[in-house]
């Protein structure tokens, strides 16, 4: 079985395309980083089988982001 990995942005699980899951931790992270960008703040990604957080975005992070791109 291969892992995969939800995107849940302030509680809710994304749905791109149909899909609510990605076999790439990449793929997912690439879609929170997308999310941080268009001004969420409350961003998780966790392994669908364990619901274990793998990657966790706060305001602190998409602040931080800004200042980069500043």
């Amino acid at each position: 079985m291969h892992p995969e990995y939800e995107v849940i942005v302030h509680g809710v699980r994304i749905h791109i395309d149909g899909k609510s899951s990605w076999r790439r931790l990449i793929n997912a992270k690439d879609i929170a980083d997308s999310f941080l960008r268009y001004g969420f703040h409350s961003i998780e990604v966790r392994d669908r089988f364990t619901g274990s957080i793998i990657y966790l975005m706060t305001i602190k992070d998409k602040e931080e982001l800004n200042a980069r791109i500043s």
